[in-house]
């Protein structure tokens, strides 16, 4: 937790934008956002999708 509180303070100060990867559980997510990270991917949101799978889920 540390580690990620050191890394998103270090972005903010370079005025870096902070994209979390592998977030898998709401917990996660919930703390990244209370960070102040700006996007996230990972399993929580979708699985890896191929080209069928990607436009079906940008058309939901």
């Amino acid at each position: 937790m540390e580690i990620t509180k050191t890394i998103v303070n270090l972005a903010k100060c370079l005025n870096l934008d902070i994209i979390a990867e592998g977030i898998e559980t709401p917990v996660q997510k919930e703390i990244l956002q209370s960070l102040g990270c700006e996007a996230g991917q990972g399993y929580w949101f979708s699985p890896p999708l191929n080209w069928t799978g990607i436009t079906n889920f940008l058309s939901i």
